[in-house]
C-alpha cells in the first residue's frame, strides 16, 4: 500500500511561512535558493518536509559572546548532554 502523498504548498503560504513577500519567493525560485517543484509550465509548489529541512539548514547559532550577553550559559545535563540555561527574561508586551 503506497503512502498518500503530503501535501504541496504554493508559493504565498511559503511566503507566509517564512513571514516574506512573495516575490522573494519567486526570487529565490528562479535563483534555485529554495527546493520546489515545477508541475507544467507555471504552476509551482514546495514540498512541507523540503521546507523544513531548508529552514534548518540555515540555522546560525548566537556567537558564546551574544549568548553571554542573553544570559544564556552552557551547562551539563542529564546523561552527560550539553544543554543551554538562560536567565528568565520578562519582556512587557503590551
Amino acid at each position: 500500500m503506497q503512502k498518500p502523498m503530503p501535501s504541496l504548498l504554493k508559493a504565498r503560504e511559503v511566503a507566509a511561512l517564512l513571514n516574506v513577500p512573495d516575490q522573494t519567493v519567486y526570487l529565490w525560485v528562479s535563483q534555485r535558493k529554495i527546493p520546489h517543484l515545477k508541475i507544467g509550465n507555471k504552476c509551482l509548489r514546495f514540498d512541507p518536509a523540503e521546507i523544513a529541512e531548508w529552514i534548518r539548514a540555515r540555522k546560525v547559532e548566537a556567537s558564546p559572546s551574544a549568548k553571554a550577553a542573553l544570559g544564556i550559559r552552557q551547562v551539563q545535563g542529564r546523561r552527560g548532554r550539553q544543554q543551554f540555561a538562560a536567565k528568565k527574561i520578562v519582556a512587557n508586551c503590551s
